[in-house]
């Protein structure tokens, strides 16, 4: 995460910890929730801090929260990524062929020549097998 984001995430805790004892509760995750409109009970937020927590202690540390946010931030964007990904290899095979890749970006409303489709294949497939895997995806998606 970058600074600005970490930054902002302790904006986040300081809220969320209402007490100002540097952990947020069960009880204050449960007030927050109500307070947006969320029917949860007091058993599920304890559930949510165990999660985070990994014990029954009841409360979350800040550096425990801004773990938990990178984690999450970082599962987030995989998921965002698998789902583009899925979206242009059409056949399902785990590949993206270049019909795929041209079918996809023109329904997306790209239309790109043919030398222009071959260059990104070339520059996305790192084996030159012709055709783009999900992890040559991922490396295209996150170096541009």
């Amino acid at each position: 995460m970058s600074e600005q984001e970490i930054k902002e995430l302790k904006l986040v805790f300081e809220v969320l910890d209402r007490n100002r004892d540097g952990k947020i509760s069960v009880s204050e995750i449960q007030t927050m929730m109500d307070e947006l409109g969320y029917d949860v009970s007091e058993d599920d937020c304890a559930k949510f801090v165990e999660k985070v927590h990994h014990s029954a202690e009841g409360s979350i540390s800040e550096k425990e929260f801004l773990a938990w946010m990178a984690k999450y931030r970082e599962k987030s964007s995989d998921s965002v990524l698998m789902d583009a990904f899925q979206a242009f290899d059409k056949d399902k095979n785990g590949y993206i062929s270049r019909d795929e890749l041209k079918q996809g970006l023109e329904l997306m409303g790209e239309h790109i020549t043919d030398e222009m489709l071959d260059s990104m294949i070339e520059e996305a497939d790192a084996d030159h097998d012709g055709r783009i895997n999900y992890e040559e995806f991922v490396h295209v998606m996150n170096s541009s």
